[in-house]
């Protein structure tokens, strides 16, 4: 956990760096900003994400919780992945209600980290010219429900009971940490992530608890 999070600091310290080289620039071509720079801004987000979560590993802090559309998040995720899927030729299906999503009490930052996680493990399992599609589902008490599909060959036997644990991985440059990082996010939030495989088609789901009052 140290070591990972002395990495992770100095990757995050780079990337926020360049991340604002690339904004300056952006900001010198004057607006609408060039779609090559949105994505690699958008990307720069990716790896800051990605390096703060083995900053968690290291160093597990409180949440700090606020209202948050369920809904605005996975657009949010959906939008970082995008051009990766469009590179690709992947299919990338985001479903919501068509009624507006109710707002629910989370870590905003922790849950968006949790769901790109899955997204993007559905989305490197799918592979070029695969399938990946995302909904979300509200029920009464106040839960939600992100369900996230690939047809992808899903995970190799071998690690079927190892999936949720730290470093577990069947990638050749993976490091394993997705999965641990998203169960753990979604259970501080009183839910969980859950899978399964059913023709052909891998399913994950993550869940929150009951709506807590604010």
């Amino acid at each position: 956990g140290q070591l990972g999070a002395g990495v992770a600091h100095q990757v995050r310290n780079s990337a926020t760096g360049a991340r604002l080289a690339v904004q300056l620039h952006a900001k010198a071509l004057g607006n609408p900003m060039p779609e090559d720079l949105a994505v690699a801004i958008r990307q720069l987000d990716m790896i800051e994400i990605q390096a703060r979560q083995l900053l968690e590993l290291g160093r597990p802090s409180a949440r700090s919780k606020t209202l948050v559309n369920p809904a605005a998040l996975a657009d949010d995720v959906a939008s970082m992945v995008g051009p990766r899927c469009r590179h690709s030729g992947i299919t990338l299906e985001w479903r919501h209600p068509l009624e507006s999503s109710p707002p629910i009490l989370a870590d905003a930052e922790s849950l968006r980290m949790a769901l790109l996680n899955l997204v993007t493990n559905a989305v490197e399992a799918a592979g070029p010219r695969g399938e990946v599609r995302v909904s979300l589902a509200g029920h009464a008490d106040g839960s939600i429900e992100f369900t996230i599909q690939d047809n992808g060959p899903g995970p190799a036997p071998h690690l079927v009971d190892r999936l949720f644990e730290p470093f577990a991985t069947g990638k050749r440059e993976g490091i394993g940490l997705g999965l641990a990082v998203a169960r753990r996010v979604a259970r501080e939030h009183g839910g969980d992530v859950s899978w399964r495989r059913d023709s052909a088609i891998t399913t994950f789901t993550l869940t929150t608890g009951k709506a807590e009052n604010p």
